[in-house]
């Protein structure tokens, strides 16, 4: 197949594109995984009755509960499962 020259430019812009968003996912995920090394932690251990709402209540004051218990679900691979008294849980350390 011969291409025009208006289909051999259009065939590199479009692999410039691709290579680009290749590169620009690569950084993003990148950038993920450094987040999540460098985040400080320490261990809690669950009392009857406790929620991870109250947990990430009193582990980070001020901060979101919902994403303070995304990152208690992933720093335990948690998934959706639920938590058990006398379980200990690695927790972030937030100021």
């Amino acid at each position: 197949m011969r291409l025009t020259r208006r289909g051999r430019v259009t065939a590199f812009v479009a692999s410039l594109a691709a290579l680009l968003a290749v590169v620009v996912g690569a950084g993003q995920m990148a950038d993920a995984s450094n987040e999540t090394s460098t985040v400080q932690s320490s261990s809690v251990v669950v009392q009857s009755g406790e929620t991870l709402w109250g947990i990430a209540k009193d582990v980070a004051p001020g901060h979101d509960p919902r994403l303070v218990i995304s990152q208690i679900r992933d720093l335990n691979d948690l998934g959706t499962r639920s938590i058990v008294p006398g379980q200990t849980l690695v927790v972030p350390t937030l100021g």
